[in-house]
């Protein structure tokens, strides 16, 4: 059997399309309709002896041939520049009478002559050389592009958009913003702008398609408007995938020579990625982990069973082992407090005046309804990259009048829960006050009302309380309910917006003692103001990851009442008077987290204060006094029919 080759198509056609012939003497070998299969055999008849698609009458022809090498677009070589004209000229010197043809077969209307089928061979094999360096070029563009994308986004620069409104910046950080350029996309009349500005972005480098993507997200967004919105709208988020910006990123990043044959799914995966990652840049991750840290050492603390610590006697005290330097740190203490106090009212005044200017509690401390709308954002003050809109569900649960009556009170007790409080007897002093603040549902039954009072008109509570002692309030609820009947009619204070997880526990809260009919008035803790005052405190000198609740009470009151008076503030395990050892509670001998506060710091600012005559720090026991000892003129008693007083080292003191 024998064989030629049959003509071919013009144009790019002419590679990869053949027919096969066969009449009784002749048949021509074809190649599949694909491409690059015609193009691999193509090129092999270029480089070796014998083709599928030559002749055996041609083999002749081409072993003279020398094979043309390789040209690499870019190649300055001179000597191969100067030899391929040379090269071209013997190619065109080699006679075609002088390679015998194939025998003429019969002829028929559709194949034409043998002559007609070399020429044909011919002109093939030309247009495959063609395409191959089009190919190599084609290559080089690509590298080059990848090189100046790389280079591109490594110098950082800005990427020009034109005809932008002014109004309209990128990066956009609000949502706001990214709905005014959603406006604008929409808008026909910023087609040019429009596609001035894919034209731009496309121009933003990356060494490969993920990083091109992601650099044109984040010239078009920045991270805080990043993290409201994802894929698919979820939890309240605004949706990217119903947007005009990804279209405008789809056509973006095909307009880059690197990404010109990017398919939606994969611009969309990398999206939905950029999207997902939003809350770990900016450090958030570090600081997810730490508010992890801190969150699983509170939970720990609250795992714990009470501790009922057994009454001490006090005549004679028994001293107790006392670490390195406590003795003296604890004389240092007594002598700036072993003073006779007396409330000096330009400190008091110009105090209460900075902390009411910087964090305003009276207003702000307590979510209402008046001053945390539907529609409104909140901004956890324990996971500041987590926000919540206030839907009418969530303001229905706000206070609806102001908690505080718009007054302020003359005399308020913030008790602590520190184990000075043990035996000594200022339950009475602390009842006598107008307005009592307590922390963390302490008890005040079972024998600590002499110690402690029960006179309760504020009290806060611990989420993780809910979780670990009541099941989280997702089973039977009413021993929680139960549990509350000691501070009556008192203001419940939850920090629901702290944390993620306390809102829902939180929520259970209130509507437990809802569904239970309790006294009690659960309001919410403003996380704004939490920040505003964490502010203000680290302006004072403490510097903590989270100020303690009895600071955070005791901030307050400086705010709503004349006088203050603290009781259950002693971070030291040691009474001060006796070296005694102490619980570090008055209930339980739980530690306090030393990473979460600094209990130490906090109390040194607090006697600086008391110092001052800003407000009344008790470390001692407390008895009955003769009336009117001390005061200061014109200050009320803390009640008309009883006055107190407490010695420190002999010395007297009122209760102001």
């Amino acid at each position: 059997m024998q064989h030629y080759v049959g003509p071919v198509p013009d144009g790019l056609q002419a590679v990869a399309q053949y027919r096969e012939l066969k009449t009784e003497q002749w048949s021509m070998r074809v190649s599949t309709g694909d491409y690059l299969k015609a193009r691999d055999k193509l090129k092999a008849s270029l480089t070796c002896n014998t083709s599928e698609l030559q002749t055996d009458d041609e083999e002749e022809v081409i072993t003279k041939r020398k094979v043309k090498p390789r040209v690499i677009f870019g190649d300055t070589d001179s000597e191969s520049e100067d030899r391929e004209p040379e090269r071209a000229k013997k190619r065109r010197n080699i006679s075609l009478s002088q390679t015998p043809l194939p025998p003429i077969p019969p002829p028929t209307p559709d194949v034409p002559n043998s002559h007609q089928y070399t020429e044909s061979s011919r002109f093939a094999a030309a247009q495959l050389h063609i395409l191959t360096l089009l190919e190599h070029i084609k290559e080089q563009q690509m590298q080059l592009a990848t090189a100046v994308n790389n280079l591109a986004a490594r110098m950082g620069t800005e990427t020009p958009v034109a005809e932008m409104p002014h109004e309209i910046s990128l990066p956009l950080a609000t949502m706001p913003e990214v709905e005014d350029l959603e406006q604008w996309l929409r808008n026909p009349a910023n087609a040019r702008g429009k596609q001035n500005m894919i034209s731009a972005l496309g121009a933003v480098g990356g060494e490969n398609l993920k990083k091109v993507i992601w650099n044109i997200l984040s010239r078009l967004f920045a991270n805080e408007s990043a993290k409201a919105m994802n894929w698919k709208g979820m939890n309240g988020k605004r949706s990217f995938k119903e947007m005009q910006a990804r279209t405008l990123l789809i056509r973006a990043v095909r307009k880059n020579a690197a990404a010109t044959s990017a398919a939606d799914t994969q611009i969309d995966a990398h999206a939905i990625r950029w999207f997902n990652l939003a809350t770990d840049r900016g450090g958030g991750r570090r600081e997810r982990e730490r508010a992890k840290e801190a969150l699983t050492e509170i939970i720990n603390l609250s795992n714990v069973e009470p501790y009922r610590p057994p009454r001490h006697k006090k005549s004679p005290p028994r001293l107790s082992e006392l670490c390195k330097g406590c003795r003296e740190v604890i004389a240092k203490v007594k002598e700036r407090y072993s003073q006779n106090w007396m409330k000096q009212g330009n400190n008091y005044t110009k105090f209460r005046s900075e902390l009411s200017s910087k964090c305003n509690g009276f207003d702000k401390a307590i979510i209402t309804q008046a001053n945390t709308p539907v529609g409104s954002k909140i901004v956890y003050d324990g996971e500041k990259k987590r926000s919540l809109e206030v839907t009418p569900e969530i303001f229905s649960t706000f206070a609806k009048r102001h908690p505080f009556k718009n007054k302020t009170w003359d005399t308020c007790a913030v008790v602590g829960n520190g184990g000075i409080l043990t035996d000594s007897d200022c339950g009475k002093m602390i009842d006598s006050a107008q307005f009592v603040f307590r922390c963390n549902l302490p008890p005040l039954e079972d024998g600590y009302e002499k110690d402690v009072g029960t006179k309760t008109d504020l009290v806060t509570a611990n989420p993780t309380i809910f979780q670990k002692k009541y099941g989280a309030l997702m089973g039977r609820r009413r021993p929680f309910v139960e549990s509350l009947r000691i501070y009556g009619d008192s203001l419940l204070l939850l920090p629901a917006f702290s944390f993620g997880f306390c809102t829902p526990l939180c929520m259970r809260a209130l509507y437990a003692t809802e569904d239970f009919e309790s006294p009690i008035r659960p309001v919410f803790l403003n996380p704004e103001y939490l920040q505003k005052l964490a502010v203000f405190w680290r302006s004072q000198g403490i510097k903590a990851a989270w100020l303690s609740t009895g600071i955070m009470m005791t901030s307050l009151a400086l705010e709503l009442c004349s006088n203050v008076h603290l009781y259950g503030f002693w971070p030291f395990s040691n009474h001060p008077h006796g070296l005694y050892a102490l619980t570090n509670h008055y209930y339980d001998d739980v530690k306090a987290n030393r990473g979460l506060h600094t209990m130490t710091a906090e109390f040194d600012l607090l006697l600086q204060l008391h110092s001052q005559g800003v407000l009344r720090l008790h470390l001692e026991d407390c008895r009955p006094v003769p009336a009117d000892i001390g005061r200061e003129a014109g200050t009320p008693s803390l009640n008309p029919s009883t006055e107190l007083h407490v010695t420190v080292g002999g010395s007297w003191m009122t209760s102001d």
